[in-house]
């Protein structure tokens, strides 16, 4: 009954949280979608192959702006599952045959960049669709590879199946009670702890595999949303490049996350179990430098990954505002 109780400030919290995001991106995106007119039954239409022009210079920056709505959006999801994450730690602890202790810390990475996700799924589903007595399509043949960035996208699944190697071999060299690290010898023993074993390590990977197939969801959805009215296809792609963009920076940063607090947690456990345990000769300086190692590679990705996200949003953009029309002196 206690446990119960604690945990209705926890779905509270929950529910206040997830409503404020769903209102804010609803508003967000009635506030950004183009209210363009249709093209009109009487206008020429473009010849055979040839793209219909970008008559409406004002697509372009409601456009922009929508995006960067709802990437804000995604990342004010993204900062708010952390602290319902360390909330529920505690809370969780009480009930009966709980996760081991560290485990919501342990995947809160993970949830926080599908939250992510989920913000941009529902920013791509809403994207406004051409309206009107004429409607125009181009059919131009495109998938992800077409508006997803290949290095980054690369990045990003590197760094989700180094997770899965990490947890994998972590579970196999973890003591028995899979939460810490053993070293023994002929009359003494050292541990160390905490260490990613199978109750850390299995549900780190199995987020990171989750979250790399929820960005290829995502990316599929931005590669097959509407071209938004008023755009040449030129323009229309760019806007995909750059969402494309702005969700693979998210990811990539959830994921290396991940990876980081896991190398790190490890990193220390080795540091702790290779020193002397009673005398020098019991001491394993291989596994003291594996520790170090791993703790520099961890804050090195840390690193690594917020510079990619914030050069993923404010780097320079695959969208130009097309060129006004300047008069020619003595042509009409």
């Amino acid at each position: 009954m206690a446990s119960s109780l604690l945990l209705v400030p926890l779905v509270l919290v929950v529910l206040v949280v997830l409503g404020a995001l769903v209102a804010a991106l609803l508003v967000a995106v009635r506030a950004g979608r183009p209210q363009l007119p249709a093209a009109h039954p009487g206008a020429p239409a473009p010849a055979h192959g040839e793209p219909p022009a970008a008559a409406r210079p004002e697509a372009l920056p409601l456009a922009l702006r929508r995006g960067a709505v709802v990437a804000l959006l995604a990342w004010l999801a993204l900062a708010a599952v952390v602290p319902v994450l360390w909330l529920a730690a505690p809370l969780l602890a009480v009930l009966p045959a709980a996760a081991p202790p560290g485990v919501a810390l342990a995947v809160a990475p993970a949830a926080a960049g599908l939250a992510l996700l989920a913000v941009h799924a529902v920013g791509e589903l809403t994207w406004p669709r051409p309206a009107g007595e004429v409607r125009r399509a181009v059919l131009v043949p495109r998938g992800v590879a077409d508006v997803a960035p290949a290095g980054l996208r690369r990045w990003t699944g590197g760094l989700a199946a180094a997770t899965v190697v990490v947890a994998v071999v972590g579970s196999l060299v973890a003591a028995d009670d899979g939460r810490s690290l053993e070293r023994h010898g002929a009359t003494w023993s050292a541990g160390s702890g905490p260490f990613p074993g199978a109750p850390y390590a299995v549900p780190v990977a199995v987020g990171a595999l989750l979250v790399l197939a929820a960005v290829e969801a995502v990316l599929l959805l931005v590669a097959r949303r509407p071209a938004v009215p008023g755009t040449d296809v030129p323009t229309d792609l760019g806007l995909r490049r750059l969402s494309a963009r702005r969700v693979l920076g998210g990811a990539q940063l959830a994921l290396g996350l991940a990876l980081a607090g896991t190398l790190a947690v490890a990193g220390s456990a080795l540091r702790g179990v290779a020193g002397p345990v009673v005398g020098p000769s019991t001491a394993a300086p291989a596994l003291l430098v594996a520790g170090v190692a791993a703790v520099l590679l961890a804050a090195a990705l840390v690193v690594a990954v917020l510079v990619v996200a914030v050069r993923a949003h404010t780097g320079p953009g695959a969208v130009a505002a097309p060129a006004p029309s300047v008069p020619v002196p003595g042509r009409p």
